[in-house]
């Protein structure tokens, strides 16, 4: 027999964690707040803002003004996104956290397939599956639909958190200069004695870089923050696994364009050089965690924003939709 359900819906607070996100912020709300939910209620969404210099805030103080559960933390000095999110667990008031990067889209069921799990007491952190939205027809697009696809065969064997995870309010906050905040997150939820499930249905739609000079740049921040856990905490990323990875990679060939094998077969070396090249950012400059902003990951979503700003005479803005987006 299956576990009970739950009768009172669990209550849990969403962090979004934001930096110059003018072009997906207005999005990332709306869907949060047109979310579907029955064994979950969302108590809170807090939007932490780290020194946003564009209009993010301005956006988000319009989303205020039209729903109670919306909150702006805008934070004066930009300390990295660990830092972001131990601002969130500080202000949240529900004991499951959800936090979501800005540039991120969710599904509408997203929140509540992610946090279904925590009915159960021994599961401590749940991830969704991100969706890249790139155009599988270059070689980027290839590229970041392959390095999604993999992420999600990994996890199905040993989760892997990214980019939308929700956790138990049990853990101490994390240290500030790391880069990987979502595997810190995990560590310190399994040395709690708990456990992480994957919700391959619990959809978050996501841009990748759009030129190879980004994605190397983009990677090899992070790979470089995977190795400092190796070093620092004897935790190895379960996509850390060259041989895993590399076997994953080659049951990626049959089911694409023959077209498009040269460009499968080149994310191979070019996930080489980026390990290398973190290796070297690692011993000479440290972790990069208060990293720049990858400007053509947010390009799709610029293109689809719902929302537009209108100024008023008292000097605020009102949301008004966009051609084809939301009433």
């Amino acid at each position: 027999m299956g576990r009970p359900m739950a009768t009172t819906p669990l209550p849990v607070s969403i962090g979004v964690i934001a930096y110059n996100e003018e072009a997906n912020i207005g999005q990332i709300l709306d869907a949060l707040l047109r979310q579907r939910t029955e064994r979950v209620a969302i108590a809170e969404i807090l939007v932490v803002s780290s020194a946003s210099t564009d209009r993010t805030d301005e956006i988000v103080r319009a989303f205020c003004e039209r729903s109670p559960r919306v909150r702006l933390i805008a934070e004066p000095r930009r300390e990295g996104k660990a830092s972001a999110v131990n601002t969130f667990m500080a202000a949240a008031t529900s004991d499951v956290l959800v936090v979501a990067s800005a540039d991120t889209i969710p599904a509408d069921d997203a929140v509540e397939l992610l946090c279904q799990p925590f009915e159960d007491p021994t599961v401590g952190i749940t991830g969704a599956r991100p969706v890249p939205t790139n155009d599988p027809s270059t070689f980027a697009g290839t590229h970041a639909h392959i390095l999604y696809q993999l992420r999600h065969e990994v996890s199905l064997d040993a989760l892997k958190t990214g980019e939308v995870l929700a956790f138990r309010r049990v853990i101490p906050p994390l240290a500030s200069h790391s880069t990987c905040d979502e595997d810190m997150i995990h560590i310190a939820i399994e040395r709690a004695g708990l456990r992480g499930v994957y919700v391959p249905a619990a959809h978050c739609f996501n841009h990748g870089p759009e030129t190879v000079g980004e994605i190397v740049r983009q990677r090899a921040r992070l790979v470089a923050g995977e190795l400092a856990l190796v070093r620092e905490h004897g935790w190895s990323c379960p996509t850390m696994s060259t041989t895993k990875v590399l076997g994953l990679l080659l049951k990626q060939l049959p089911g694409r364009p023959v077209r498009t094998w040269p460009w499968v077969l080149a994310v191979a070396p070019l996930e080489v050089y980026i390990r290398l090249k973190a290796w070297r950012l690692l011993l000479t400059t440290g972790e990069d965690f208060r990293w720049e902003p990858v400007p053509t990951s947010k390009r799709v979503v610029r293109e689809h924003h719902p929302y537009e700003t209108v100024p008023i005479a008292d000097g605020s803005v009102r949301l008004d939709p966009t051609p084809g987006g939301p009433d």
